[in-house]
């Protein structure tokens, strides 16, 4: 079911009801936070990539974040997540994430538009 925000360009399947919010990017977004962001967020964990001295907490909320140089680091390992290769199963060929990013929003706009049955999200085993 699809929930309409405050125009057919915010539509949304799993966001809705946020004046000037991006619904269905932000749905698309879902499919490929574990596959992308995660694995770059635990990649960088596990091998260190990323120093105490690379986060910086903020003296009254505690809130922490990076540094310049930490967000720089993280960045370029999520920049280079997006340019790694796997076979796409629905179309059975090499990509990459980036590539996969339009693929997938392209796929869901035949679903949409009534030119598939079925919207094949984006699984890898």
């Amino acid at each position: 079911m699809f929930c309409q925000c405050v125009s057919s360009t915010y539509l949304g399947y799993l966001h809705c009801d946020r004046y000037g919010r991006p619904s269905l990017a932000l749905d698309l977004m879902e499919e490929f936070r574990p596959l992308v962001v995660d694995a770059v967020v635990l990649s960088t964990l596990n091998k260190q990539l990323l120093k105490v001295e690379d986060f910086v907490t903020e003296p009254l909320s505690g809130a922490v974040s990076l540094t310049n140089e930490g967000r720089k680091t993280f960045l370029r390992l999520y920049a280079q997540k997006k340019l790694s290769e796997f076979k796409h199963p629905v179309l059975g060929r090499k990509c990459h994430y980036q590539e996969a990013f339009e693929l997938q929003a392209r796929l869901l706009a035949k679903y949409l538009m009534g030119e598939i049955e079925k919207y094949p999200p984006l699984v890898l085993k």
